[in-house]
């Protein structure tokens, strides 16, 4: 699932960070290519893991 991360400081956006954030809604799998450019800047995306079994 993506999830974004809203209101983020710029000290945040980079990738190891991003991931420890999402890790906290699952395992992140992957950033969105526009969150690695900072092209958007609205939020970050990230793909977690989430099991719903």
């Amino acid at each position: 699932m993506w999830i974004r991360l809203m209101d983020l400081p710029l000290e945040y956006w980079r990738p190891k960070l991003l991931f420890e954030i999402a890790n906290g809604v699952g395992p992140p799998l992957m950033i969105d290519e526009s969150t690695k450019r900072r092209a958007f800047g609205h939020y970050g995306r990230v793909l977690v893991e989430i099991d719903i079994s």
